[in-house]
């Protein structure tokens, strides 16, 4: 907003003066010229133009300074090729080891775990740490800590080798790193052997329908 010589009001925008002190507060805040200018809600012209008349002690213009500011990079949660753990996966791998998917089956978590490389592979146990020539894949099963397997924070898996497992916890079949587990695997189980001793009991008696 401008005004002539007796004070009157001849319109249009206020001037506008850019300090060093709020273009060094507007850098320290952002991470390029362009974020300044957004920050400090003027121009980028505008920002180019004060932040240009301004120097530090090595003599290199505030703008030129920011303009090499190096980004901070991001830390990934996981480490690993994300393409190979989370690719064609609706949960994130991230999501789960956090306990937001306490239903995931450990079949595929196990897949996606040894993927990520963010547990040793070896036995927590007796320390076997080899693979499978064919296919490097590794004799290692997911163990819990708390026994719970839909507990699947980070803190509550381990690793342990084939022996290991079955001398610390149990068999290796489907009741645990299978798909289907609890009550439910032992119903089917029990009626899957009730239908096979029904079966063996025809053999023996040809005459029962």
């Amino acid at each position: 907003m401008s005004f002539d010589a007796n004070g009157k009001n001849l319109g249009g925008h206020p001037s506008l003066n850019l300090t060093e002190s709020q273009i060094r507060y507007a850098m320290e805040n952002t991470w390029s010229n362009m974020g300044a200018a957004r920050f400090l809600n003027v121009s980028y012209n505008t920002y180019t133009k004060y932040a240009k008349q301004y120097f530090d002690s090595e003599g290199i213009s505030l703008f030129e300074k920011h303009k090499t500011k190096p980004r901070p990079k991001k830390e990934r949660a996981l480490p690993g090729d994300r393409r190979l753990y989370d690719n064609g996966y609706k949960e994130k791998l991230e999501d789960i080891l956090a306990g937001l998917y306490p239903d995931y089956q450990p079949r595929p978590l196990r897949k996606r775990l040894f993927a990520s490389g963010i547990i040793p592979m070896e036995c927590s146990s007796c320390g076997w740490n080899e693979c499978r020539v064919t296919d490097d894949n590794y004799p290692l099963y997911i163990a819990f800590h708390d026994g719970n397997w839909r507990n699947k924070r980070l803190e509550n898996l381990y690793l342990l080798c084939f022996n290991c497992y079955f001398c610390q916890i149990g068999s290796l079949g489907a009741r645990f790193q299978g798909i289907s587990y609890g009550q439910k695997c032992r119903r089917n189980r029990l009626k899957r052997e009730a239908k096979e001793a029904a079966l063996r009991e025809n053999k023996k008696d040809p005459d029962t329908i």
